[in-house]
């Protein structure tokens, strides 16, 4: 390009060009501009700072973080660190695992419901999953209810906070409605891009598992500088499991990419956390809303009343799960 200054005149890792509008000079700076980062034979992306500064990040992080890409993130994959032979199994809850459950509403959209057990390692379990459309909130009520009566009940229950919006034409809110027929939901935590972190980073967990298991590292870790010694300690982290009874989450998160606002950050006339992916995304809402609460495994039971009890309104002292308390009904 004829604005860039001549690039010989200085280091490895540092270019200079002049801004042909106002003719400032711009420095940009590269990692390997410090030696001691740098790679062998030019090849700085394959260094050994290199592989431990990337381990764990996706491609796009990479790119966008130490490359300068910042439109690197738009189209790919969100969860590029899924593997359905790996993610999918076979499992049998536990009675003494901690149930919790998330809703995220819809009637021309589906309503998804997905239940998630947590076992004492912390260990995330998606093992049954609700996904209805043109159905009213009554109708998808009485399902989800039903869907549950012959196990524990839910330590708590969140559902999208948009549902704390007034109904049309109504004196109730979408989410007292469902408190109504018997749901005893409250708003969830709806940030979406640390709940997918926290969703990516159990599946990095997972794979990790895989590897020790199998005695080889996983293609997705190994091309990011994972040892076999190195998923020992990704290992112990808190992984995710899904049943095949979760076929419409496991169909989300296959095709779940990033939207073409991820990076610049406007959203042109969308609210940014529907711009910032592009596909269904019901049921992964459901599993964000579990993430971002930090459901965890409890030892003490739920105060819960029987299904189609109606739910009073639930005050902050029985939200506090560290303590034990879980939702109650009347």
């Amino acid at each position: 390009m004829s604005d860039w200054i001549d690039r010989a005149r200085f280091a490895d890792g540092l270019a200079v060009r002049r801004n042909p509008r106002n003719g400032l000079v711009v420095a940009e700076i590269d990692f390997w501009a410090d030696p001691a980062k740098r790679g062998v034979d030019g090849k700085h992306l394959q260094g050994e700072w290199a592989k431990q500064a990337f381990r764990g990040m996706p491609e796009w992080a990479i790119e966008q973080e130490y490359l300068r890409s910042y439109s690197s993130r738009k189209g790919r994959k969100v969860f590029d660190c899924f593997d359905e032979m790996v993610h999918v199994r076979v499992f049998q809850v536990g009675e003494a695992w901690t149930r919790y459950l998330a809703v995220d509403h819809g009637i021309d959209n589906p309503c998804a419901a997905l239940w998630i057990a947590v076992d004492p390692a912390g260990d995330y379990y998606c093992y049954r999953e609700h996904y209805r459309r043109d159905q009213t909130i009554y109708q998808n009520t009485i399902q989800i209810v039903n869907a549950m009566h012959s196990e524990p009940r839910p330590r708590i229950s969140w559902i999208d906070p948009s549902t704390q919006r007034r109904m049309d034409n109504a004196r109730t809110t979408l989410l007292q409605e469902y408190r109504k027929w018997g749901l005893p939901v409250i708003p969830a935590d709806n940030a979406v891009e640390a709940g997918l972190m926290l969703l990516m980073e159990r599946m990095q967990a997972s794979l990790a598992r895989w590897s020790i298991e199998r005695d080889r590292v996983h293609d997705y870790l190994r091309a990011r500088g994972y040892s076999l010694q190195d998923c020992s300690g990704l290992a112990a982290q808190p992984a995710v499991w899904f049943s095949p009874m979760v076929p419409h989450l496991v169909t989300e998160i296959r095709h779940l990419r990033h939207g073409d606002d991820a990076t610049d950050r406007e959203a042109k006339g969308r609210e940014l956390r529907e711009a910032f992916t592009l596909g269904a995304d019901h049921l992964i809402d459901c599993l964000r809303y579990v993430a971002n609460g930090r459901a965890r495994h409890l030892t003490t039971g739920p105060k819960m009343a029987a299904p189609g009890t109606v739910a009073r309104e639930i005050q902050e002292a029985e939200l506090d799960i560290a303590q034990g308390a879980g939702i109650v009904c009347e």
